[in-house]
């Protein structure tokens, strides 16, 4: 069967339900005749005998056989699904298709699909009906979408208004000015090319790996450029990174980093060496960026206040949508971009792109990029003209803005009702399904007919659960303590792991015999480090004049002697959360010390710590914080003092009086 079907008959489009209505009415209370209605109304007799011996239900609003899935069932997975994707919980094609198939096998309905499971053209249909569309969802981080708050958004824009009109800006754009970076990658991948249908296409390029290279842009609200800054990776700048004399943008400025990342000594040295020579004498000046680290510097800040320069800092995770660059300039370079390079590649088969033709490249996209994309951004980011309305209500929490009204009591506006099918950033399962049980709209109820066949029929299982389904969050499994296995160069298999942990269990559970003639105290646990003959000799303290006999013991019942039960005096009071303590990281052949701190008390006999690095200074430590792991209270050797606590513009200092004594990797 066709797709786009176009029906040419004309049957059953002579009468309405309405007159349907009248005319069964009027036969049965005996006004007219069956035949005197169908002349008078238009309808077949044949439709009026089936309809007054009971064989059909309300006239449907579709053609051809019916659907089977009811429209007004349609019409809720429709709604489900819209409210899915206005939360971020938006569901696939072949998802869609699956929800549809379990409804009918938990509902046991008899189906045109083929195996219950609706196919192609039936999807195709149902978008049709519902105004649905597939598409690519745009990722968003989460700490962007919590931050989509109109007590951070509306206050920012109040902030910039108050700015502007105290600058007295509200007439000059070319003093408003933008700036940020971005990542351009010499791979490209945008471009689309035209070649036979069914037969798969290549680029060649010159290799497998992709170079990223940071660029930071600066433009005004009036569509004036500055010179760009590009910030390759290494320790130097050399001449052959820069573009041919000439054929760059006028002006522009290179450096170099370790990471090739943006960093505060470069942007200040770029603030002050190109940025002020190029934005023109005219003073007051408001400057709009993101609030990443290495713009914030006190020196940048300094250098702005003398020279005239107001900074007005966005709120954090919001350049999505209120920085102009990333709204409108960035997406249009990007696409010249990846062009230039395409052409590049054609010219130069095999070659890299040198650093020296990627300057070249980018300064040619800055010339090209037209003063109107520029100023497009400011218009859509709300700056030039001040416009706070950029920003749609229903972008944000329904719950938070009702807040955020009531609190600035609008009292010219009224309060809307609150809209279960808003986005919101206080994801709740609970939510959202008051938002699929919410149904259909008033608006869209009206344009369904449902059959008296329809409204009788409750399907055991409803599209709300199915869709609910999909949402429900898994119980994620407990944390429990890490067990090395292997060296990491080792292979194993998971039957080869478990064979490894049994068999250290059963090591483990082996009875101490721990009735020596004499007792020796340990200062320390031993392990095959302790001595040069691989753990024959063990070595006890010797400042008691006393030899421990251990010669009913083996080696594994010696790494399981407990220290503190062979020690008239505990080594340290009750661990606490929040003390620093030296533990024993037993290695293969060595034994490992780290300064850590008590971060949990697991249970009586382990606590979860976090490691700190020693710094060239032998008494200052740092916080390491991806360095967790959890230890029993038998490796911890010892208590150490609290130390003094330093801050940095980097991090957080830990300065003992004395040095512990480490033993680091």
């Amino acid at each position: 069967m066709v797709r786009k079907y176009v029906r040419k008959s004309n049957r059953g489009k002579g009468y309405t339900k309405e007159s349907l209505k009248i005319a069964l009415t009027a036969i049965k209370s005996g006004q007219i005749t069956l035949y005197r209605a169908n002349k008078v109304y238009k309808i077949p007799l044949a439709t009026l005998h089936d309809h007054l011996k009971g064989r059909r239900g309300q006239k449907s609003s579709s053609y051809g056989r019916p659907q089977d899935i009811s429209q007004h069932e349609e019409e809720k997975l429709a709604t489900g699904l819209r409210a899915m994707e206005k939360w971020g919980f938006g569901l696939s094609r072949k998802e869609v298709l699956q929800i549809v198939a379990d409804y009918v096998k938990e509902n046991h309905l008899k189906t045109q699909f083929k195996d219950g499971k609706p196919g192609e053209d039936w999807f195709l249909n149902f978008k049709r009906r519902h105004n649905l569309s597939l598409k690519i969802p745009q990722s968003v981080e989460y700490a962007r979408k919590k931050n989509l708050d109109p007590f951070l958004i509306y206050d920012y824009f109040d902030l910039l208004e108050k700015t502007i009109n105290e600058l007295g800006l509200q007439e000059r754009p070319s003093q408003i000015w933008n700036l940020d970076e971005s990542s351009f990658c010499t791979d490209p991948s945008k471009t689309k090319i035209v070649g036979q249908r069914g037969a798969p296409s290549t680029r060649t390029i010159s290799g497998p790996g992709k170079q990223n290279t940071t660029v930071l842009m600066c433009c005004s609200a009036s569509g004036e450029k500055a010179p760009p800054l590009i910030i390759f990776k290494g320790k130097h700048v050399w001449e052959q990174w820069t573009a041919p004399r000439g054929t760059e943008f006028p002006h522009t400025t290179y450096a170099a980093t370790s990471k090739g990342w943006m960093e505060t000594t470069v942007f200040k040295n770029y603030f002050q060496n190109s940025f002020l020579k190029n934005i023109g004498p005219d003073r007051p000046v408001l400057v709009i960026y993101d609030g990443h680290a290495s713009h914030l510097g006190a020196d940048v800040i300094n250098i702005a206040i003398e020279n005239g320069i107001t900074i007005l800092k966005l709120p954090p995770h919001t350049s999505h949508i209120l920085q102009p660059l990333d709204l409108c300039v960035f997406k249009s370079l990007k696409t010249r971009w990846d062009a230039k390079l395409v052409q590049w590649q054609r010219k130069n088969v095999g070659l890299a792109v040198t650093k020296s033709v990627f300057s070249k490249m980018i300064g040619e996209i800055w010339l090209e990029t037209r003063p109107e994309i520029l100023v497009s951004g400011f218009t859509k980011a709300g700056i030039v003209p001040l416009n706070r309305g950029v920003i749609k209500e229903d972008s944000f929490d329904p719950v938070v803005f009702q807040r955020w009204q009531n609190n600035h009591k609008v009292a010219s506006v009224q309060e809307p009702d609150l809209d279960l099918n808003m986005p919101s950033t206080s994801i709740n399962i609970n939510e959202v399904q008051n938002i699929i049980e919410a149904g259909p709209s008033s608006s869209s109820q009206e344009n369904i007919s449902i059959t008296s066949q329809e409204q009788e029929r409750i399907p055991d299982v409803s599209f709300d659960e199915l869709l609910l389904r999909s949402t429900k969050r898994e119980n994620n499994p407990e944390s429990k303590k890490r067990k090395r296995v292997c060296l990491g160069a080792e292979v194993v298999t998971r039957a080869e792991v478990d064979k490894i942990l049994s068999k250290n269990t059963t090591t483990k559970s082996k009875p101490v015999n721990k009735s020596t003639k004499n007792k020796s105290v340990y200062k320390r646990k031993v392990t095959e480090s302790s001595s040069d003959d691989d753990g024959d000799s063990w070595h006890s303290d010797s400042s008691e004049g006393r030899i421990t006999e251990f010669e009913n013991l083996s080696k594994s019942d010696l790494d399981e002697f407990d220290v503190n039960e062979a020690n008239d005096e505990p080594k340290f009071t009750k661990i606490q959360i929040g003390d620093f303590v030296l533990v024993n990281f037993p290695g293969k052949r060595k034994v490992y010390k780290y300064v850590c701190l008590v971060k949990e008390l697991i249970n009586d006999d382990e606590v979860e710590v976090t490691g700190l690095k020693r710094l060239t200074n032998k008494c200052h430590f740092i916080l390491k914080h991806d360095d967790v792991c959890t230890v029993p209270l038998s490796d911890i050797e010892k208590k150490l003092p609290v130390p003094k606590i330093s801050v940095t513009a980097d991090y957080k200092k830990y300065i003992f009086e004395t040095a512990p004594e480490v033993f680091e990797t």
